[in-house]
């Protein structure tokens, strides 16, 4: 395993090194920091940028550091599939990393509308708040319906 580093460069500043596996550490006490995960799966680490604390990706700070700047229009994949894997990255198109997503299962592609498991109302409903509003029923009144009531 590829264990060099390489400084990650944000905004001119470099107080921070990444390695090929997604350890970040500081470049001067060589201290690794704690990383967490996001909503989406993916880990970050907190750095400080200019007097300021923001989130990175370490898997786009990976793939900046030993891949080079991420061409416009491309995104960072992982060729495995998993979110919390910094290694074997790759840039790609949004739609080849949707597409790699599909095959692997990390994204899922449902119909919108009903089709949808996240949905939470029928088209039947959205069709009869739309014709609510359109007779000025006051949005706070459509809430305030309860599902099955009478």
């Amino acid at each position: 395993m590829d264990t060099s580093w390489r400084p990650i460069i944000i905004e001119l500043e470099m107080d921070y090194e990444v390695s090929a596996s997604g350890q970040v550490r500081r470049r001067t006490t060589h201290q690794p920091l704690p990383g967490t995960i996001n909503t989406c799966g993916y880990p970050v680490v907190t750095l400080t940028i200019q007097r300021g604390e923001r989130k990175f990706p370490i898997h786009r700070l990976v793939a900046r550091a030993f891949l080079g700047p991420c061409p416009e229009g491309l995104e960072v994949h992982p060729l495995d599939g998993v979110r919390t894997h910094s290694q074997n990255l790759r840039y790609v198109t949004r739609a080849e990393n949707l597409r790699a997503g599909v095959e692997t299962g990390t994204v899922s592609l449902f119909e919108p509308g009903e089709g949808n498991p996240s949905s939470k109302l029928s088209e039947a409903q959205v069709r009869n708040i739309l014709a609510l509003l359109r007779y000025s029923v006051r949005p706070g009144a459509i809430r305030q319906i309860q599902p099955g009531a009478a």
